[in-house]
């Protein structure tokens, strides 16, 4: 049976031996098992991540569950998705991560935390985990827990990170989880389970110069192609404007 997806904690064990297990440790990697998902229940719009940092564990130890999710990055997180005409209420960015919200979620690719064994999260610890069997193993079971049986209501999932390679090993898992409608877009985005995937510019402080040109009024080839995709997603499902996240897309 489906684990139900809602704001909160969320309860799984696929990984784990026992449910009780709270880490489990596997060639230099830490899964520690607590997953959640912020925001609406059943969104339009999905935003992962790639697994919680030192920052969002620490939040997540002290019982301030709200506050978890891209924690010291939110108004980095809004610059962002706002270049491809996602809105934030940037003046009460807390309530897009609130369980009143009814449009948006936010979660991570390996909704558990993904460490090295001494606790170490820094540095794209889910793309250096691809390369490990072991690892990999943890977040394909992951996807295709939570990214499988997409709710009704989503039309746009919004992965964070633009590497070469992490783009390239996602699209790959991807295509695995969904081979009868995976479609490729371009180098940024694909189509699946009836769903536009697109890869953007990371929020964490470690990529500035990355993200002061994504923010940027210039031209910017991958933030302007998937802002095209985003307002031709509109276009073609005019009620997902209704929502409130989308931008005039006229000027853009």
């Amino acid at each position: 049976m489906d684990e139900i997806q809602a704001h909160g904690p969320l309860s799984c064990t696929r990984c784990f031996e026992a449910s009780e297990s709270q880490s489990i440790e596997a060639n230099g990697w830490r899964l520690i098992n607590d997953p959640g998902l912020w925001g609406a229940s059943d969104p339009v719009v999905l935003v992962l991540g790639q697994s919680k940092g030192n920052t969002q564990v620490r939040q997540l130890l002290g019982n301030n569950f709200d506050s978890v999710a891209f924690a010291g990055v939110r108004d980095r997180l809004a610059n962002i998705l706002a270049g491809i005409s996602v809105h934030f209420d940037k003046a009460n960015l807390g309530k897009h991560f609130s369980a009143s919200e009814q449009n948006i979620a936010f979660a991570s690719l390996l909704r558990c935390s993904l460490s090295d064994v001494n606790g170490k999260t820094s540095g794209s610890p889910v793309m250096h985990a691809m390369g490990d069997a072991k690892a990999d193993a943890w977040i394909v079971s992951c996807m295709d827990q939570w990214l499988l049986r997409p709710n009704p209501r989503l039309r746009l999932v919004v992965l964070l990170g633009l590497t070469n390679e992490y783009v390239k090993r996602v699209m790959s898992h991807l295509q695995a989880l969904h081979p009868a409608t995976f479609r490729k877009m371009d180098q940024s985005a694909v189509s699946a389970a009836g769903i536009v995937w697109v890869f953007v510019q990371h929020p964490s402080r470690i990529s500035e110069n990355h993200y002061q040109r994504w923010i940027n009024s210039s031209p910017h080839t991958k933030r302007d192609s998937i802002r095209s995709r985003v307002i031709q997603l509109i276009d073609q499902e005019p009620s997902i404007r209704d929502t409130g996240l989308f931008g005039a897309t006229e000027s853009l």
